[in-house]
């Protein structure tokens, strides 16, 4: 509900709704709800990269828990490309 009043009331670019998107694919990843949580934290990123930058540090954290649902998800390829992609922005 709280990611739903932000929407409406912050916009889905401001940066504490983007926050918020992001502990609630946090919560659906420790759920086990692993394809929701990816697709809730694809969608962050796309925002983040888009509206923060990616250099942003809550970019890169969401870049790195998207490729750790990747990776439980058994996709090591797109998850290692991501790790890759994020830790050489953080050098």
């Amino acid at each position: 509900q709280t990611l739903e009043v932000q929407q409406r009331v912050l916009g889905r670019e401001h940066p504490d709704t983007l926050t918020s998107a992001n502990n609630l694919a946090s919560i659906l990843r420790k759920q086990g709800q692993y394809a929701e949580a990816a697709a809730l934290y694809q969608q962050t990123l796309e925002v983040q990269q888009r509206v923060l930058g990616r250099e942003h540090p809550d970019t890169l954290t969401s870049a790195n828990n998207l490729a750790s649902i990747l990776r439980k998800q058994g996709q090591y390829a797109e998850a290692a490309a991501l790790y890759q992609q994020t830790l050489e922005v953080q050098q």
